[in-house]
C-alpha cells in the first residue's frame, strides 16, 4: 500500500510577520522561489530580486536579509504579481542550515542574460 502524501501546511499571508531565525542569525539567508505566469511580470519580479540577492536557479534567488528588509522586498514583489495566478515563496535558513545546503550537478549561480520560459 502506497503512503499518502502529507498535506502541505497552509501558506502564511503576505502580511504575516517574518519570524526571527531560530538559530539567532541576525541576517538569515532568505530563499525566494517564484512561479509567475506572465513574462512581463516574471521579469519585473526578477529585477526586484536581482537588486537584493543572487540568482541561484532561473526562478530562485537567495539573499541575506533581516526581517524588515524581507518585508520590504515581499511588498515590492507583491505589487508586481497577479495573486490569482502567480506565487512567490520565501524560505528562511539560519546560518547553520544555510551551511548544510547540498547541490547536485552544476554548483554555480545562474548568470541569466535572458529569462528562460
Amino acid at each position: 500500500m502506497a503512503a499518502r502524501p502529507t498535506p502541505a501546511a497552509p501558506a502564511a499571508p503576505a502580511d504575516a510577520p517574518v519570524q526571527r531565525c531560530l538559530a539567532g542569525a541576525h541576517r538569515p539567508l532568505r530563499v525566494f522561489a517564484y512561479d509567475v505566469v506572465d513574462d512581463k511580470r516574471r521579469k519585473r519580479v526578477a529585477k526586484v530580486l536581482e537588486a537584493v540577492g543572487e540568482r541561484i536557479q532561473y526562478s530562485v534567488f537567495h539573499a541575506e536579509l533581516d526581517p524588515e528588509q524581507t518585508r520590504q522586498v515581499l511588498a515590492r514583489v507583491e505589487r508586481r504579481i497577479d495573486r490569482t495566478t502567480d506565487r512567490v515563496r520565501v524560505y528562511t535558513l539560519c546560518a547553520t542550515c544555510a551551511g548544510m545546503v547540498q547541490t547536485a550537478g552544476l554548483d554555480t549561480p545562474v548568470q541569466a542574460e535572458f529569462d528562460i520560459f
